[in-house]
């Protein structure tokens, strides 16, 4: 399972859109989209992160539902997009 999938599953369980999934992580509606549809193939920790605090999700738990696939990409000003 790729990352953007398991983002879209976490949203999708609590029933949010994607702009409410902005409100709650300060992270664009347009790099959600881009990231569960797979445009974004390698997002940024600091993205993911705050999707993840958002969702209520473990890095963790993120990394083993993407049997270690999960490709961020580390750097100071949260590139990957």
């Amino acid at each position: 399972m790729k990352i953007g999938e398991v983002l879209l599953i976490a949203r999708e369980l609590k029933g949010w859109s994607q702009r409410e999934l902005q409100a709650k992580s300060g992270v664009s509606h347009a790099i959600i989209a881009q990231m569960e549809t797979g445009y974004i193939k390698s997002p940024s920790f600091i993205k993911v992160a705050k999707l993840a605090g958002a969702l209520n999700i473990s890095l963790d738990r993120i990394a083993k539902m993407t049997n270690g696939e999960a490709d961020l990409e580390v750097s100071e000003n949260g590139g990957g997009e």
